[in-house]
């Protein structure tokens, strides 16, 4: 059972790494298959929803669970979910994101493809930055260029690469209204905080 084993991961990184285990069980979870991998979303409750695709996650060794669900809760952690509407290239946005997040993960916890400043070595970036910051670095990319090498990208039957579709859910955060998203991010503080006793 998918679910269960979710469960028994989750208790897992409790143990190793008790901020993630912690935060982690305050998203509500969900197996889907419309998606490709997992997908952070509202659902119709305004409650926090990971949804999973149930041949991904089996895909994928115990310590890159791990990093999976570290690499959402960093995304909502920084708030990323509420930045998407400031950029006007998503492409750029998400693989921006992306980069910021993985810093935080340790090597094994990363899939082979994952997006990570190694990655872009002729832009030289420099650790610890904003999404800002990386955003406006890889303006310096073309969109081939992004969608070529770039964190979560998929395979398509060509063999010719793609961008993730994982941030398309975030349009859930954007359709709040000021006082729904305050909401929410009142109860993101509040988990941060909880996790981190």
């Amino acid at each position: 059972n998918i679910l269960e084993n979710i469960t028994k991961t989750t208790v897992k990184l409790l143990i190793k790494e008790p901020f993630y285990g912690h935060f982690f069980t305050y998203i509500h979870r969900s197996l889907s298959e419309k998606i490709e991998r997992v997908a952070l979303k509202l659902n119709s409750e305004g409650r926090l929803l990971l949804l999973i695709n149930p041949s991904y996650w089996q895909s994928l060794t115990t310590e890159q669970q791990f990093g999976c669900i570290k690499h959402q809760i960093l995304h909502l952690v920084f708030r990323h979910i509420y930045q998407t509407q400031k950029y006007g290239d998503k492409q750029r946005f998400d693989m921006a994101s992306d980069l910021v997040v993985n810093q935080y993960l340790r090597k094994e916890q990363l899939e082979p493809n994952a997006i990570i400043i190694e990655n872009v070595p002729f832009l030289n970036l420099p650790q610890g930055k904003s999404v800002g910051y990386y955003y406006q670095q890889l303006n310096a990319l073309s969109s081939q260029q992004i969608g070529a090498d770039g964190c979560n990208s998929n395979e398509d039957q060509e063999g010719e690469s793609e961008p993730s579709t994982e941030h398309n859910e975030w349009s859930s955060f954007d359709a709040q209204s000021g006082a729904q998203q305050k909401y929410i991010e009142e109860k993101l503080d509040n988990y941060a905080t909880q996790s981190a006793d």
